[in-house]
């Protein structure tokens, strides 16, 4: 028993066994959005209503925004 529980610690271990820790962030875009939801006051009925959200890229690699959705 003891054996078939050893096999099986080294089994779940052994994909991590030559892994290192790293501090580097991985290559490519990177989102960082400071403001991710934002609540108009009230507004009467029809006047449209406008909001800007700035989206800034911190990777080292272009970042494509294929599709943008309202909620």
């Amino acid at each position: 028993m003891l054996r078939v529980v050893l096999l099986l610690t080294l089994f779940c271990l052994a994909p991590n066994l030559g892994q290192t820790a790293s501090t580097e962030s991985p290559a490519g875009p990177k989102v960082e959005l400071p403001e991710s939801i934002f609540e108009f006051p009230p507004v009467p009925e029809g006047v449209p209503v406008v909001h800007d959200f700035v989206i800034y890229n911190r990777g080292d690699q272009p970042l494509d925004i294929l599709k943008v959705k309202a909620g």
